[in-house]
Order: structure tokens, then sequence, then C-alpha cells
């Protein structure tokens, strides 16, 4: 019993500090859509250096060809991110549009497989959300770029940990039925 209540706990403390993250990027969308932007562009020329470097030690040429013009790419790639950030978002801002569609469709899916349990109607809502923000997204784009990232991510998060919050009580009902 104690294991299941760390449990949904844990999931209570998970779905709030979604909730919160959410707001946080809500309210500073700019801000969360710079610092998406150039996480992005800082993990690709982080990825293509290390890339690089272990081409180097693979014990010659032939061996790591691929692996240093993977690496080259990567660093060009979050080089012109981190130069072009506006490109960059505009990239990410396309990304996000297939992104929120298939979450959006995987959700509704899921929710429907979950219908007769309590709180399967937030699942659903999160989905209908997520398209609704890639509708909006795609509307935008590629205009869209950082203010949208900030908010839809924002949302997005939010929403999850509305979700979480709310199916507590369908875990503890998975729970009590297995």
């Amino acid at each position: 019993m104690s294991n299941q209540n760390n449990r949904h706990g844990f999931l209570m403390v998970l779905g709030a500090l979604s909730v919160i993250a959410g707001f946080a990027a809500i309210c500073s969308p700019l801000m969360t859509g710079a610092f998406v932007t150039s996480a992005i562009g800082a993990m690709l020329l982080l990825n293509g250096i290390l890339e690089m470097v272990s081409a180097l030690s693979a014990g010659g040429w032939k061996a790591g060809i691929l692996a240093f013009i993977g690496g080259a790419l990567a660093i060009i790639a979050g080089g012109m991110i981190m130069a072009q950030p506006l490109m960059g978002a505009a990239i990410i801002g396309m990304m996000l549009i297939i992104f929120f569609f298939a979450d959006g469709i995987t959700r509704a899916i899921l929710a429907f497989k979950l219908k007769p349990l309590s709180g399967w109607g937030w699942l659903l809502a999160g989905g209908i959300a997520s398209m609704i923000l890639g509708v909006m997204t795609w509307r935008g784009w590629p205009l869209s770029g950082l203010w949208a990232i900030g908010v839809l991510i924002g949302i997005r998060i939010l929403f999850a940990g509305v979700a979480m919050l709310m199916l507590r009580g369908v875990v503890k009902q998975m729970e009590q039925t297995a």
C-alpha cells in the first residue's frame, strides 16, 4: 500500500510541477522560445563536436568518415540555429506543428480506450487542445516563431500536468482492479 501511495504522490507532484512550468512558459513566451531554440542549437553543436572526436578516435578515416560527416552536419545545423534564431524558430515551429498533430491524435485514441474510466475526458481535451495548437501554429507559420514555441509548449505542459493530476484516480482504479 505504501508503494502505491508513493506512486500517487509522485504523480501528483509531477502534475503540479507541470502545471507551474506550463504557466511560467505561457507568461514568458519569448524567453521560453529563445531558450528552447538556443538549447537545441547548443545541443546540436555539442553533439557534433562529440561525434567528430569519436570519429577521429575510431581508428582511421575509413572507419569514422560517416560519423565525422554526421558530426560536421550537426555542428553546422547547431551553429545556424544559434546564429539565426528566427530561422531556427521557424524550423522548430514546423516540428511543433507535426508534434502537436501526432500528439493530439495519439492522446485522443488513448482517451477513447480509457473511456469507461474517470478522467478520460481530460486526456481527450488535451488531445483536442494539441490539435488546435497545431492548426494555430500552422496558420501563423513561419512567423509564429519564438512566441509560438513558448506559448504552445507552455499550454502543452499545462494540459499534461492537469491530465496527470486528474488521471491519478484512474491509476488507483486500475491498481485496485488488477
